[in-house]
């Protein structure tokens, strides 16, 4: 069975802002418009990084809180200064450590990492009425229902070489701690290939279209 490493993510946080591509407001709008967010209400955004999707829907809820494992992610996040969002060091294994009710929790490309039955069954009834590959059966045995899919097209993003430099520190494969004393050789590297593949240092991206699953208690 696979544990957490509390050393995946090391040294990535500071690259993750500009290496990932950010959510669009598209993402915002639909949670609000479907959830039908005021402004009222509470936010756990689970697995959060450095904010990436808290920090979008903050204006949307009375509180937003951000939970990830990684404390470097959690300091990225605080950097933000946002008033209403409140950052949590701690594993979603741990919940629901007395956090009390939510009106969303969301899992923005996190719920794969976690123990998806127990993060499954302790969110639920944190949630008013109690919200990848096998997921569904997971939160219908979580308790969950009424799923529903929204789709937010992709977009063309134009990047320069730093962004592709981040973007690659950022993922949990090639984080900078993982190349030891020669992570600077293969900056190196990566940067005279980006080079030689566009003299220009601009790159354009196509993003993937995003699907957002809704599950209610």
């Amino acid at each position: 069975m696979w544990e957490w490493d509390s050393s995946l993510y090391s040294g990535s946080a500071e690259y993750y802002a500009r290496g990932r591509i950010a959510y669009p407001d598209a993402v915002a709008d639909a949670l609000v418009a479907e959830m039908r967010l005021d402004g009222s209400g509470r936010l756990l955004d689970v697995g959060c990084g450095p904010g990436s999707l808290t920090l979008l829907l903050a204006n949307a809820v009375e509180q937003a809180i951000g939970l990830d494992a990684d404390p470097g992610m959690i300091d990225e996040a605080r950097r933000a200064g946002v008033p209403n969002a409140q950052w949590l060091h701690m594993r979603a294994e741990d919940l629901p450590a007395g956090l009390g009710r939510f009106r969303l929790i969301t899992f923005a490309q996190s719920f794969h990492w976690l123990d998806r039955p127990r993060v499954a069954a302790a969110v639920r009834g944190s949630l008013p009425r109690g919200t990848a590959e096998g997921e569904a059966e997971i939160y219908r045995a979580a308790g969950f229902a009424e799923l529903r899919r929204i789709t937010v097209p992709g977009r063309v993003v134009t990047r320069v070489a730093d962004d592709i430099v981040a973007a690659v520190f950022s993922l949990s494969s090639s984080t900078p701690h993982l190349f030891g004393d020669r992570r600077a050789e293969f900056e190196s590297d990566l940067r005279r290939l980006l080079i030689d593949t566009s003299a220009s240092g601009v790159f354009s991206e196509q993003a993937r279209e995003i699907v957002i699953d809704l599950w209610r208690p």
